[in-house]
């Protein structure tokens, strides 16, 4: 009996494999040529002789890891004539440098919801897949201690196949981006940006060629002596009060690789950002667009601002505070700068601790009690006047 058991439990889990592995390739059915797909899941100095080398387009679940007894020259040399990827790519406590052995590497699907995983690896200091231009794929980096760039300058086209591509980054305390990959990021409507403390790489002289539009640097922004031909600003905007005359000069910007802060002027209204697109700000801590203090703002408006997409689950990105009572009082003020964005986030803006909806419900209680408030003070006066004569 105990026999006969056993064996049905053997059959069925032979069967349950068989028809995982079916389910797994699947997805290289539509995609690659048999002879394109490589099967074995660990990349060693064994599985890596059946590698499909002569296939521009190759179908595989790649796993490199501290089991994995192949030289970078061997590595480079079968993924020499790889164009495109479909499957996965997990790349895990290795002592690889780099990863530009995929170099050549245009075009990477993945499936379901894999990410392109590097983990644990103590010698890691870049990807280095430079000729990498399209993907489905996340992007995960944890644990990777030396890692000073992605190296990835030409990665910009994204697309949803399962869920929305994310770059993720935990554990890379040396890690930045260049301001071309980080415009590259932002500028996609599905890529993901997990917030992290330092993204930017040090802003060089070689990225002045790199847009068609000026870039200028600023680290002590200064309105007053603002160039007003850059339409591009790496670093923080700070306008205060005196800056009030010069912010004209602000209307030709379309991205600030930093964030904006408004503090203390005698504006009434924000709408010299007219050509803005982006600000491109990270840290969680820190609001995007921060604005306090400006008594006599009643209104702003951001006709051409595209919100950064991030994981940040708290996205109180545009922060007004101790502004005028009107924008913390009109619901219509509110909304019409959430309707500018183009966006349905309940916490954009926050406006003294508020949310649009929040000024709505005390606006919706208030309006009737003042109503009511002046119709009794009316009947008052009526019945005070009919019994006095």
């Amino acid at each position: 009996m105990h026999s006969l058991l056993l064996l049905l439990i053997l059959l069925l889990m032979k069967h349950t494999s068989q028809e995982n592995k079916v389910s797994e390739f699947e997805f290289f059915k539509s995609r690659c040529d048999y002879n394109c797909t490589f099967e074995p899941y660990h990349v060693d100095t064994e599985t890596l002789k059946l590698f499909p080398t002569k296939c521009r387009e190759v179908c595989a679940y790649l796993l490199i890891d501290q089991t994995s007894d192949v030289a970078e020259k061997q590595l480079v040399t079968a993924f020499k004539n790889v164009k495109v990827l479909y499957g996965s790519l997990k790349v895990s406590k290795t002592n690889l440098t780099n990863i530009k052995f995929l170099s050549g590497v245009e075009f990477f699907e993945c499936d379901t919801d894999s990410p392109l995983l590097f983990e644990a690896n103590s010698e890691l200091t870049e990807i280095g897949m430079t000729n990498f231009k399209s993907t489905s794929c996340a992007i995960t980096l944890n644990n990777i201690q030396k890692m000073e760039r992605l190296n990835l300058p030409n990665l910009k086209n994204f697309y949803t196949l399962f869920n929305p591509p994310l770059l993720s980054i935990d554990i890379a305390n040396k890690l930045c981006l260049t301001i071309e990959e980080i415009t590259n990021f932002v500028s996609s409507d599905v890529w993901e940006m997990h917030p992290f403390h330092n993204p930017y790489c040090n802003f060089s002289s070689s990225d002045l060629s790199k847009f068609d539009e000026k870039i200028c640097e600023v680290q002590h922004f200064s309105l007053k002596s603002f160039d007003s031909s850059c339409k591009r600003i790496f670093g923080n905007v700070m306008i205060q009060s005196g800056d009030e005359e010069h912010v004209r000069k602000l209307e030709n910007v379309t991205w600030i690789y930093g964030r904006i802060v408004i503090n203390g002027t005698s504006l009434s209204v924000i709408d010299f950002f007219e050509h803005l697109e982006y600000v491109a700000y990270f840290k969680d801590d820190e609001y995007s667009i921060y604005i306090i203090n400006n008594t006599g703002l009643t209104s702003a408006v951001y006709p051409n601002l595209r919100l950064v997409r991030t994981t940040n689950k708290n996205p109180r990105v545009i922060v007004f505070r101790d502004n005028n009572a009107q924008l913390s009082s009109d619901p219509a003020v509110c909304f019409n700068i959430r309707n500018s964005l183009n966006t349905t986030e309940k916490l954009i803006p926050y406006i003294d601790g508020r949310t649009c909806e929040d000024i709505a419900n005390v606006s919706s209680v208030i309006e009737p009690f003042v109503w009511l408030m002046v119709t009794g003070s009316f009947l008052a006066l009526f019945v005070l006047n009919d019994y006095i004569f």
